[in-house]
């Protein structure tokens, strides 16, 4: 009886191991920001693609990215003060952040994860004028996407 016992257990375990429900999965990837030269004016990064391999039936249950631009030089004529602002789209639906980082995110949850993802960034401020010398990326997009299958 007491093998008997350990048989069981030894097959829940495996049962357990082997069960069909979703594992989480993640892919990682960047893109490039563009240079924005205008405040009040949107600039838009090329789409970033899910990486291939992402299975078609995959859900986006959270994700984490990061972004930013070197803050230029003092100039007088430059629009002051302003604010970056981020707008991120994934399948139709739009988010929008002034956070240059965001972990764990769950607004896009539910959405395909092969879908592409799109950035707009604007420099919001009380004055529409030309930056001398323009914000530069500092660095580029920093996206990671988990997601069941």
């Amino acid at each position: 009886m007491k093998k008997f016992g350990n048989l069981a257990a030894a097959a829940l375990v495996l049962g357990a191991a082997f069960s069909t429900t979703a594992f989480a999965n993640s892919f990682s990837t960047t893109g490039n920001q563009p240079s924005i030269s205008q405040s009040n004016w949107d600039f838009n990064a090329a789409p970033i693609a899910a990486l291939s391999g992402t299975p078609a039936t995959a859900k986006i249950t959270n994700v984490s990215f990061s972004w930013g631009y070197r803050t230029p030089s003092y100039n007088p004529n430059n629009p002051t003060p302003y604010t970056l602002r981020a707008t991120i789209c994934v399948a139709g639906l739009c988010g929008q952040t002034t956070s240059t980082s965001e972990s764990g995110e769950t607004y896009w949850a539910g959405k395909p994860a092969t879908s592409s993802w799109n950035f707009t960034f604007r420099a919001v401020s009380p004055q529409t004028k030309t930056f001398v010398g323009g914000l530069s990326p500092n660095g580029q997009i920093r996206l990671t996407v988990n997601y069941d299958n």
